[in-house]
């Protein structure tokens, strides 16, 4: 008869420590349960605690881009971590696809690799993906690959002035643009031989005598054409 009850007390005991070992794990499962899914929560994760757009911040900020509920702000999220990594596949993981074209742009140019450029569908991020590395380069062949005419223009003119090379100056379509460009290549390099290579005779005789004040050199006077922009050139001195 003692033994019986002893067993029983013994059976109670091993059922009753055994539910509170069963009700300990489910207690500490929900505490790691996440709330927006049936994943596992990470215990270090800082960001958990926060709602709404002040979550989505902390995890932008921490480059957890999939743990993001707003699907605008993860594809930025993912931009900036393709940067980080230099690896333009991560931009596949983007939804929009202006912002993938955006995300692919930046990828190439941060790893300046032109050959990516050639890959991006819209016409928009892979005119800037080569304007931006043409500038980068200093290269006119890439600014030549860009199809908008002002855009193209203007990374031409930008290589130019910072080469101090009229070549790309040749490539514009406007004339008194290309005059321009050369005039502001002249002045640069105070190099008087450049004002030649002006269209327009009276903005060459004009680069002229810029050039006269800036070598302060007043026989540059005497390559002028044009006689009253020769007489205001010697009067400067």
């Amino acid at each position: 008869m003692i033994n019986s009850r002893n067993n029983s007390k013994k059976k109670f005991i091993i059922i009753a420590l055994s539910l509170l070992l069963l009700l300990s794990l489910v207690l500490t499962a929900c505490n790691f349960n996440n709330v927006t899914g049936n994943s596992i929560a990470d215990p270090n994760d800082q960001c958990s605690s926060l709602e709404g757009a002040q979550k989505d911040q902390c995890y932008f900020d921490t480059n957890k881009c999939s743990k993001i509920t707003s699907t605008a702000y993860r594809d930025l999220c993912v931009v900036e971590l393709a940067k980080a990594k230099s690896d333009i596949a991560v931009c596949d993981l983007i939804i929009a696809e202006k912002t993938k074209a955006s995300c692919q742009s930046q990828v190439a140019v941060a790893t300046d690799d032109q050959k990516l450029c050639g890959n991006i569908q819209d016409q928009y991020w892979k005119d800037n993906c080569n304007y931006n590395l043409g500038m980068a380069q200093s290269s006119e062949d890439l600014c030549s690959l860009v199809t908008r005419k002002e855009q193209r223009e203007e990374c031409f003119e930008k290589v130019a002035y910072a080469t101090n090379n009229i070549k790309p100056c040749r490539y514009l379509v406007d004339r008194q643009r290309i005059d321009s460009c050369v005039y502001t290549i002249a002045k640069q390099t105070k190099e008087v031989k450049t004002c030649n290579k002006i269209i327009s005779l009276v903005t060459r005789d004009a680069c002229v005598k810029k050039l006269a004040s800036l070598n302060e050199n007043k026989e540059f006077c005497e390559m002028i054409k044009l006689d009253p922009i020769k007489e205001d050139c010697l009067n400067q001195f």
